[in-house]
């Protein structure tokens, strides 16, 4: 009896180490992702989640906005679903996979840090700022535009 106590908590432990919570976005009240509503588990995932985190093509693309988020898992994200981050929202992953097979949008002053793997399609849109000066001496403006990043 002893013996087969043994072996069940073995793979009870087993099991339960390789087991990970999940939550899948569904958008049902807006595209907020800090919205609780929004997801399966009626909890967003920020700080520290480490669980499986699905976005799914639905009608609400979700949008982080100024908020960091550290995973400790896989973030799926579904094809023609655009996850987009705005002005100081971040996305640190901690070992996993960010598996993107729609678009991820990282808007001046966003980021994604991973140590895991990240595959898919990526845009960076950064600030354009245009500066003019009128010289003393001369009718004509002249303009020239610069790179800036707002952090």
């Amino acid at each position: 009896m002893k013996k087969n106590t043994s072996k069940l908590l073995l793979i009870l432990l087993f099991v339960g180490v390789n087991t990970y919570s999940q939550t899948t976005w569904d958008g049902s009240e807006s595209t907020n992702w800090d919205t609780a509503a929004n997801w399966s588990t009626n909890s967003a995932p920020d700080f520290g989640y480490s669980g499986i985190i699905t976005i799914p093509n639905v009608t609400n693309d979700p949008i982080i906005n100024g908020t960091n988020i550290y995973i400790t898992a896989n973030l799926e994200i579904a094809a023609d679903v655009v996850l987009t981050l705005n002005n100081g929202a971040i996305i640190q992953q901690i070992g996993g996979i960010i598996s993107n097979s729609g678009s991820v949008i990282l808007n001046s002053g966003s980021q994604i840090k991973t140590d895991g793997t990240a595959s898919g399609n990526y845009t960076y849109n950064r600030n354009l700022a245009t500066y003019c000066r009128r010289f003393k001496n001369f009718w004509q403006q002249y303009c020239f535009s610069y790179l800036y990043d707002q952090r």
